[in-house]
């Protein structure tokens, strides 16, 4: 019986396959394309085959309107992390006598344009691994963004996808723009979303990412510690980022749908109807016979607090119920914010 459940296992994989395009130009997958009128999509399309090439120069001839290049171009830059050598500054022409329509767009470079083609090869090799179904293909591209990528102010790419996924070194949007041309390269629809932490007011950047056909929030760069991966901010709903992100970038679609959060769909959300202390101790019981760490979510303050500051009471209460004994020391992770507790054996 198992060598056939294991054939039948071998036989099924390759459905779960996805095929990763050769390039990762795909408007239906793009999250601010779709809001452009039709105009500004062909001035899109124009600037990013001119970007992928290293030209310098995109004439329009048809002299459309002076916003619509520049909400091209604005478009551009957020959808397309691919276009890593772009320089974020470009230049719309126009004649003098008729301000208000464009001839031309420049657009400069801050790398070679070969990084583009490193970037998009270093991205298809990492997305080749991603299988299953798409809330399966986002965690395995999250958990291999952490393994790829150290977080490094220092990097001289740390703003942009090459310096993730190439150079292994980023900062909050470099994070978010491999993210994005993974999720993509998957066929998932993601974007770059962009605010403030909401305890400091700094800048920050997260994906927005569309997954089993509901909206979520996923921010790679705050789940990537550097001891220990961990899902605290894996598809967040509105309610739940905003207790720690203040969002800015506007018109984007509501996230309302909690059944894609990483701990829900995990069985490791933690309810006010739940049973506190039996969820406490099944996880210890599956610690201590299975695993070496467990991680959860808490609707309620109240039962956070009861296992972030009082782990070690559980484990002295689970050590005379339990089937297997806890041994070694224990370590916790946790966010306030969040409501995310991991206990891990060392």
């Amino acid at each position: 019986m198992r060598r056939w459940l294991c054939l039948l296992v071998l036989l099924l994989l390759p459905l779960c396959a996805h095929a990763v395009p050769d390039t990762p130009y795909d408007p239906a997958l793009m999250v601010y394309y779709p809001r452009l009128t039709q105009p500004q999509q062909s001035i899109f399309d124009r600037a990013y085959t001119a970007a992928m090439q290293g030209e310098f120069r995109v004439e329009l001839e048809e002299h459309p309107a002076y916003d619509d290049a520049c909400a091209a171009m604005d478009a551009l830059l957020m959808d397309c992390p691919e276009l890593c050598a772009l320089s974020g500054a470009y230049r719309v022409g126009y004649y003098q006598n008729k301000p208000q329509e464009a001839i031309y767009i420049e657009l400069s470079y801050t790398m070679p344009v070969s990084a583009q083609r490193d970037t998009v090869q270093a991205a298809g090799h990492m997305a080749e691994k991603a299988l299953g179904d798409e809330l399966q293909r986002e965690w395995i591209l999250h958990d291999l963004l952490c393994q790829k990528t150290v977080y490094d102010a220092e990097g001289p790419n740390a703003h942009n996808a090459y310096g993730a996924l190439v150079e292994g070194r980023a900062v909050c949007d470099g994070y978010a723009k491999a993210m994005v041309l993974l999720l993509r390269l998957t066929g998932l629809e993601s974007g770059v979303a962009q605010g403030k932490i909401k305890a400091t007011g700094g800048a920050h950047a997260w994906n927005l990412v569309k997954v089993d056909g509901a909206y979520t929030w996923l921010d790679v760069t705050n789940d990537d510690q550097s001891a220990v991966t961990t899902y605290f901010f894996f598809n967040l709903t509105d309610e739940w980022m905003e207790r720690s992100y203040i969002l800015e970038t506007k018109g984007l679609p509501p996230c309302e749908d909690f059944s894609v959060n990483w701990h829900k769909y995990n069985w490791r959300y933690v309810s006010a109807e739940d049973d506190l202390q039996k969820h406490i101790m099944n996880n210890f019981r599956n610690m201590a016979g299975h695993g070496s760490r467990f991680c959860l979510r808490f609707e309620r303050a109240a039962d956070y607090r009861s296992l972030r500051e009082g782990v070690y009471r559980w484990a002295i209460q689970y050590n005379k119920l339990g089937e297997y004994a806890l041994e070694g020391s224990m370590q916790t992770y946790y966010n306030d914010e969040q409501q995310c507790v991991i206990v891990e054996i060392q």
